[in-house]
């Protein structure tokens, strides 16, 4: 049979996940001599398993059915691959077979077809070209190869290519003051600071001389920024400042005196008004001064009454101490009934010779804690 046909590749052919037989339009001798290639994302797979060849020998060709319909993401190519074997032997004087010889014409004809095919795929340098040239031109490939990523980013960024074409004019004059473009690289952060701020920018502009004057004070506007809460606090209260000013001299002179006026404050007792009350401190027990002297006087939160220290130890100030009963005013109208007093003593305490003490009994005396009754001293406990 003739090989009539020039045709060696059928496709490609783009699947849907329904079609399986997919048509070929070449004859082929053995199911062998088929390849069946799927492209998917730009990738070429040789398939060797999961499809079926029929119209073997059939000289308009024949189908691959797929036991799984390729998908819309899949093409899929058939080439012929003849082998590139000879395997008629004739032997002088031999039997002389016209359908064996002319079946080795085929395979033949068939070998210059698939690569007929293969060169037209492949990259061709014109007729007039220097040979002698193909080795720089591969390397080139190889080149560009190498570099395909990059080569990929800047087709990406073609526009943005042409856009600075059209301003190479200005990237001269950029390149002139490199030096300048890479300190201002270096403070990237501060230019986009700026460019947040550009209506003060052109504010600061125009005073210009004041800005110079501050160079010059540069140490001080550094710990002023240091101070930049309180900058605010005292922009809130110009007014304030304003009046301040007015009294500059006043001013001066408490700021010499100052000293002696905290001295003059130290320790002193603060009241509500001159007709009101002194304010004491206040606090619970535990709240007591770590290192007492004698003299020290303050409200005790947590027995309600006013205490202080002797020398040795807190006690109630005026026969203070908790009352209960009637909330009367003493010396207007009869105060409260009971005098309340706690049960165990907690802190080491001495009766002198020259002291009557009484407390409603029972009577504790706290583990560890001492009570002393000196010689002409009472104690009673009703």
């Amino acid at each position: 049979m003739t090989v009539s046909s020039e045709v060696s590749k059928s496709g490609p052919y783009t699947g849907n996940g329904v079609t399986v037989a997919f048509s070929y339009g070449f004859r082929i001798l053995d199911e062998s001599h088929i390849q069946v290639i799927r492209t998917e994302a730009g990738v070429d797979t040789t398939l060797t398993t999961g499809f079926t060849v029929s119209g073997v020998g059939d000289a308009v060709g024949g189908a691959i059915t797929f036991a799984v319909a390729p998908t819309a993401s899949q093409k899929i190519t058939f080439i012929r691959d003849v082998p590139n074997t000879q395997e008629i032997d004739l032997v002088n004087q031999g039997a002389f077979f016209a359908e064996v010889v002319e079946e080795g014409f085929d395979l033949a004809s068939m070998r210059d077809q698939q690569l007929q095919e293969q060169l037209d795929r492949a990259l061709k340098i014109p007729v007039g070209q220097d040979s002698g040239t193909l080795d720089g031109l591969i390397q080139d490939i190889i080149i560009l190869a190498d570099n395909v990523t990059d080569i990929n980013a800047v087709a990406a960024i073609v526009a943005d290519v042409t856009t600075v074409a059209g301003i190479t004019a200005n990237i001269t004059i950029v390149a002139g003051i490199a030096a300048n473009v890479t300190t201002v690289a270096g403070i990237a952060a501060a230019v986009s600071t700026a460019a947040g701020i550009d209506a003060e920018i052109v504010i600061v502009a125009g005073i210009a001389s004041a800005v110079t004057s501050v160079a010059g004070i540069d140490a001080e506007v550094v710990i002023v920024s240091g101070i930049a809460g309180d900058v605010t606090i005292v922009s809130g209260i110009a007014a304030d400042v304003s009046a301040v000013s007015g009294i500059a001299a006043d001013v001066t002179t408490v700021a010499a005196n100052i000293s002696a006026i905290l001295a003059a404050l130290t320790g002193a007792v603060q009241k509500t008004s001159s007709t009101g009350s002194a304010i004491l401190p206040t606090g619970t027990t535990a709240q007591r001064d770590g290192s007492p002297l004698a003299g020290y006087v303050r409200f005790n939160s947590t027995t309600v009454s006013f205490e202080g220290y002797n020398g040795t130890a807190w006690v109630p100030v005026g026969g203070g101490g908790q009352f209960k009963g009637n909330n009367g005013t003493i010396g207007v109208a009869p105060g409260d009934i009971f005098r309340v007093n706690s049960k165990t003593l907690t802190a080491n305490t001495t009766i002198a010779a020259t002291e009557n003490a009484q407390a409603a009994g029972p009577l504790e005396v706290g583990t560890g804690v001492t009570l002393t009754i000196a010689t002409g001293g009472n104690l009673v406990i009703v």
